[in-house]
């Protein structure tokens, strides 16, 4: 059973096998579409499904390709190219989120690995992408939704500099430790 279960999985897109289980477990512990519709964050579903679509434009049309051109004169300069990333990761996706971050720099990264760059830059891009998510209630969908959920349960606003002086520090030393470990990679 599992055998085939494997091999049909294989075969069908990931998107089916997640709209089938969503099915299966609207159907099984709920009173059907209508009671789960009314709790779905379509804004956020229809924002992410944007993002993807702009994301692979972004792709087709060569945009990622011109903006890895633009690390060309300094190709040879491993450190400097793994820097500049760790900061572009550390000032977007605390404001942008990470993950339309990812899907615009993910392929700039593929092109430039491809182009000789040091495959660390996939590890640079990750800690200080990861670590800089809780700068800001919009650095990942999981603040916005604890924030959210915070404001529902204690009856009162969090405003983003409440939330910035909270995690400052934190987000700070989670960063310098991120980048000696980068350094030590590069190193090793």
């Amino acid at each position: 059973m599992i055998y085939y279960t494997i091999l049909f999985a294989k075969n069908v897109e990931l998107a089916v096998i997640a709209l089938l289980g969503g099915s299966f477990l609207i159907f099984k512990f709920s009173n059907g579409y209508e009671d789960v519709a009314k709790e779905i964050d379509w804004d956020m579903l229809f924002f992410f499904a944007g993002l993807y679509m702009l994301s692979y434009a972004l792709e087709e049309i060569g945009f990622t390709e011109k903006i890895a051109s633009m690390f060309s004169p300094i190709i040879s300069h491993q450190i400097l190219i793994l820097f500049i990333f760790y900061l572009i990761s550390i000032f977007t996706v605390p404001i942008l989120n990470n993950v339309p971050t990812a899907l615009i720099l993910a392929p700039v990264i593929k092109i430039l690995v491809a182009k000789g760059v040091s495959p660390l830059l996939w590890w640079t891009f990750a800690i200080g992408a990861n670590f800089s998510t809780n700068l800001t209630p919009l650095g990942a969908i999981q603040n916005i939704v604890a924030v959210n959920f915070l404001e529902k349960n204690l009856g009162r606003k969090f405003r983003f500099f409440e939330y910035l002086k909270w995690k400052i520090l934190p987000v700070l030393i989670s960063l310098i430790i991120g980048a000696f470990y980068i350094i030590f990679l590069l190193f090793s």
